[in-house]
């Protein structure tokens, strides 16, 4: 704890270290708390240090995003933006990191242009700075691939995702290479491309089987990618196999979204193989599931509405 004279420019210095810190392990809410001490201090005390106020309400708008906070996120970065120095801009990666996660805020909001322009010009920034093989700069292609795929921009999606896996292969340690793997497969599956998406999805599958995660959502999420691809090429065994298994993590971690998802997709692999009486059963517990027609896929729900009129 912090023991010295709590209006001190001492303390809010070790304030300002703590939540760099808290920032660095992940611990967000003891991030914001030391966060809020700092700008607390220059606004009581009157200061005007603009690059150190905008730096730690970057460090406190991240710490809220990653939290899901999206709107006090937005609050903060967008004060972290306009505080930071105009002369700075074009040099300093903390810049760029701001418009990178004040751009995905905005994708949250489902504001995808606004998200896809800050993206993008952070990109711009992170090349010159950085240069155009740096990890950070991977990230931000990854960012771009997803901000664009949000614009129906597909095909760019797709193109960006390869550069970020290019790069991020060099760092197989990092969890953006497995995201990035699953957000390509996923790409490819939304351009009916059936063989690279599962090339790449089984790709993001061996990494988290060699670091034994295969209980998160994320592999769940994987799975059901590779099941749905497998569907198409007619490899509905396989299929069966992947989503059954992804249905099993989701109960185990109690993801209602990804159990219902998983749900309506064995309905209808199980359609397709006549094997009405499952078919009926999952379609049946997908409902059930379900308190209101918005939170599943319009085509999902007439899908299965069609399915069990013919199954019974």
């Amino acid at each position: 704890g912090i023991t010295i004279g709590e209006s001190s420019t001492e303390y809010a210095a070790s304030a300002y270290i703590l939540s760099l810190s808290a920032l660095g392990i992940e611990e967000f809410n003891e991030a914001i708390k030391y966060g809020d001490i700092v700008l607390s201090y220059y606004r009581d005390n009157s200061l005007n240090d603009s690059i150190n106020i905008s730096q730690i309400e970057y460090i406190v708008g991240k710490s809220h995003f990653a939290l899901g906070n999206n709107n006090k996120a937005y609050e903060y970065l967008m004060n972290a933006q306009n505080h930071f120095p105009t002369n700075l801009q074009s040099i300093n990666i903390v810049y760029s990191n701001i418009l990178n996660d004040l751009g995905l805020v905005h994708r949250e909001l489902k504001d995808y242009l606004k998200a896809l322009e800050l993206v993008e010009k952070s990109i711009s920034l992170k090349e010159k700075i950085i240069g155009g093989n740096h990890l950070d700069y991977a990230i931000g292609l990854h960012n771009m691939a997803l901000c664009l795929y949000d614009n129906n921009k597909k095909n760019e999606a797709i193109e960006y995702g390869e550069k970020a896996r290019d790069i991020l292969v060099k760092y197989k340690n990092n969890p953006n290479l497995i995201k990035c793997l699953t957000n390509l497969s996923s790409s490819y599956l939304g351009t009916n491309q059936y063989t690279l998406a599962i090339n790449r999805g089984e790709e993001a599958r061996t990494l988290m089987i060699n670091k034994s995660d295969i209980n998160s959502n994320e592999y769940a999420s994987c799975l059901s990618i590779l099941a749905y691809s497998y569907f198409a090429k007619e490899e509905i065994d396989k299929a069966i196999k992947y989503q059954e298994e992804a249905l099993h993590i989701s109960r185990n971690n109690k993801n209602r979204e990804n159990i219902i998802e998983s749900l309506f997709n064995l309905g209808r692999y199980y359609y397709d193989l006549n094997q009405y009486d499952n078919a009926i059963t999952y379609y049946e517990e997908a409902f059930n599931l379900c308190e209101n027609i918005n939170e599943i896929e319009d085509s999902n729900y007439y899908y299965a509405l069609l399915y069990l009129s013919r199954s019974y």
